[in-house]
């Protein structure tokens, strides 16, 4: 593509949101893993699950936060780890 007025050839970008699960792998029947990244949104049963377990949402983060939760995960008592633990409760 290029700017008509510069002559310069510039690139169309679209963004593209990475999401990541932080939280404990659930049963097969409920299709969540630990780990599962998703592209702009998340699928109807990841929302269903987060109905049922808001704490799902708080461990669904920007692919860049990654190493900032599994630090935060590591470190008992705190708020990423209290979710974790509420997850593997409810299911």
């Amino acid at each position: 593509m290029s700017d008509e007025n510069t002559g310069e050839v510039t690139a169309a970008t679209t963004e593209v949101q990475q999401v990541i699960y932080c939280g404990p792998s659930l049963p097969a029947k409920y299709g969540l893993r630990q780990y599962a990244v998703y592209l702009n949104g998340l699928p109807d049963h990841v929302t269903a699950l987060i109905e049922k377990c808001a704490a799902i949402k708080v461990l669904i983060v920007d692919v860049e936060k990654l190493s900032a939760i599994r630090q935060a995960l590591a470190k008992s008592g705190s708020m990423e780890a209290v979710m974790y633990k509420t997850i593997q409760k409810a299911f």
